[in-house]
């Protein structure tokens, strides 16, 4: 994707907020509609002005997009999201990519404004709760993140990512019980108190750790993840600590992964 066309394309979209469109602008790859049509005169709707931002955030993935050009066109995303709520304050569309990206750009108490507010207006949205409880995680406010996906998991209790996020910030928040139990309902008992194990493992409670992988062990003898593990806490000091830092909140699913689910310390 041609990083001076994105950027062209939300300058464009820029414009018509205080104007109108009368020259056609460029398509995105793939095939999709215009978002302007040559010798139309109207005004940009809300949600085309998101279109704008989310193709210049598109190219600023690219592999090929250099530093520079990354930040300038997050940066005309920003600016775009922004006109957007101009337009239209309540614009969903927009409240959550302006959410997300500053997100993306570790803005936690920015996102979190747009995701309260956002909640608020769309309190059936399983996605925004998601969000949000994932912008409580990267700010380890395990509480509120357990309460975001508590609520996300009454909206669809068969959701499994959900529930595993629910699982892994309840132990965070140091309700192990309700954790294993939460964990199970998806993984099983075995990978209930592994993944438990792990968390305690982040949160230095060693002997808590222990016995959640002996309890994982009695269920399933040959899971190896838990044989490793517990394998660690007899090893020499540094081969402990390499293996350890592989140890963490990580995604337990490729859609979790995919949707940038929880990671860090």
């Amino acid at each position: 994707m041609d990083c001076r066309r994105a950027l062209l394309l939300a300058a464009s979209l820029l414009g018509t907020v205080a104007g109108c469109v009368t020259t056609p602008l460029p398509p995105p790859p793939g095939g999709l509609e215009p978002f302007a049509t040559k010798g139309a005169k109207r005004k940009a709707s809300a949600d085309l002005v998101v279109a704008g931002g989310q193709y210049a955030e598109s190219a600023s993935r690219q592999p090929q997009t250099s530093p520079a050009d990354r930040e300038a066109l997050l940066e005309s995303a920003r600016k775009t999201y922004q006109k957007a709520l101009e337009i239209d304050p309540d614009c969903k569309k927009a409240q959550e990519a302006l959410a997300n990206l500053y997100m993306e750009r570790a803005e936690y108490d920015r996102a979190l404004v747009l995701y309260d507010k956002a909640v608020k207006k769309y309190p059936k949205d399983m996605k925004l709760w998601n969000s949000k409880g994932l912008c409580h995680c990267r700010k380890k406010q395990w509480g509120p993140a357990v309460d975001c996906f508590r609520k996300s998991s009454e909206l669809d209790p068969e959701d499994r990512e959900c529930l595993t996020q629910l699982g892994l910030c309840l132990a965070r928040a140091g309700k192990v019980e309700e954790s294993v139990a939460c964990l199970t309902k998806v993984h099983g008992k075995a990978q209930a108190h592994y993944d438990v194990a792990r968390m305690l493992k982040h949160l230095n409670r060693d002997e808590e750790c222990k016995r959640h992988l002996r309890l994982a062990l009695d269920v399933k003898p040959d899971l190896k993840s838990a044989q490793d593990l517990l394998a660690q806490f007899d090893a020499p000091p540094a081969e402990a600590g390499r293996a350890v830092a592989t140890v963490g909140f990580q995604p337990t699913s490729p859609a979790a992964a995919k949707d940038g689910a929880m990671s860090g310390n």
